[in-house]
């Protein structure tokens, strides 16, 4: 079972958008959109790593890093996301076109 802070479960308001592992199948990231929040357990050893707020979020894809996420929203708006770290690695803006919760990690 994957613990969660209380808090955090509440603020999901019972819906999730998406799911995703990292490239290492290490992570696990799953989106809230509704409570404005992507949640993160470290599989290993069960860990709640956080809940990070993202306006809308929901797209998930494993990013080129190990244990790292691109991540996107309603407004157009994506995140590269290292949730051990806590730190965004990069961030952008699609333009006017929201995303939805469809994102998949293409490799060349």
């Amino acid at each position: 079972d994957l613990e969660i802070d209380q808090e955090d479960r509440l603020a999901m308001k019972g819906y999730c958008g998406s799911v995703a592992a990292d490239r290492t199948g290490r992570v696990l990231a799953v989106s809230a959109p509704r409570g404005n929040r992507v949640v993160f357990w470290d599989l290993e050893s069960g860990e709640y790593l956080e809940a990070w707020r993202l306006t809308d979020s929901c797209g998930i894809a494993a990013a080129a890093g190990p244990r790292t996420f691109t991540l996107t929203n309603g407004l157009g708006e994506f995140v590269v996301h290292d949730p051990e770290a806590g730190l965004d690695l990069a961030r952008g803006d699609a333009g006017p076109a929201p995303w939805d919760n469809h994102l998949l990690a293409v490799t060349a």
